[in-house]
């Protein structure tokens, strides 16, 4: 392989590089998102803290909660309050009742003995679990804190934006460099008009050859 295939696979694999670190920058973003509001359709994610689903969700999985109009027993949902002093709950449903047109869910985490004391009506239920990805929540649920944004959200994208007005810079200095030969080569075009105008101004000299020649043999015969 020669130097320039060389350079132009490296280049090639930087690019694609730089452009999975600027989609997982966005992903980043979107995930923090999607923790605050819904998005794509009413989809959540939450962070599990606490152990109530293991072995299925285990502590520090970031799972996908999806809004739906019916739940039936088995499904994983979460329901409850969400605020900063609040957290909602993730069971699944093990019986589902009615009384007068409402529905009432039981729900039980996989790991305890026992029921959940109240049941949840259909009103309290925020949506189904239809992903979960251990250990992923530990990482965003550092992003949510002050130093966490810093350092995997703000100085990426600082650095991004930095590369960008780089490479900004680069593409003006190349259209300069474009633009300075030909206003060069004016400048040359003009003063060369110039100095024929002044060499055609001045009275031209001639020089006889032949009488130089005849004076030098002259000289030589006088001696």
């Amino acid at each position: 392989m020669h130097w320039g295939e060389e350079w132009g696979m490296t280049k090639w694999i930087t690019n694609i590089g730089y452009m999975l670190f600027v989609g997982l920058l966005f992903l980043m973003g979107l995930m923090l998102l999607a923790t605050k509001v819904p998005v794509f359709g009413g989809i959540e994610l939450k962070i599990v803290q606490s152990g109530s689903m293991e072995p299925n969700i285990p502590v520090g999985s970031l799972i996908v909660v999806k809004a739906a109009e019916q739940f039936e027993k088995g499904d994983v949902i979460t329901f409850g309050t969400d605020t900063k002093t609040q957290i909602p709950t993730t069971h699944r449903i093990v019986n589902v009742t009615g009384s007068q047109g409402v529905l009432y869910f039981t729900t039980r985490g996989d790991a305890n003995d026992v029921d959940d004391p109240v049941a949840v009506t259909r009103d309290d239920v925020i949506g189904k679990v239809v992903l979960s990805v251990p250990t992923l929540g530990f990482l965003l649920d550092f992003a949510r804190t002050p130093r966490g944004f810093l350092f995997l959200v703000g100085v990426p994208a600082f650095l991004i934006i930095l590369d960008e007005l780089r490479a900004i810079v680069r593409v003006l200095g190349h259209m300069r460099k474009k633009r300075r030969p030909r206003a060069y080569r004016k400048v040359r075009a003009r003063r060369k008009i110039a100095q024929t105008q002044v060499v055609r101004s001045q009275p031209r000299r001639t020089i006889r050859t032949s009488d130089s020649v005849v004076d030098l043999r002259r000289r030589y015969q006088t001696q």
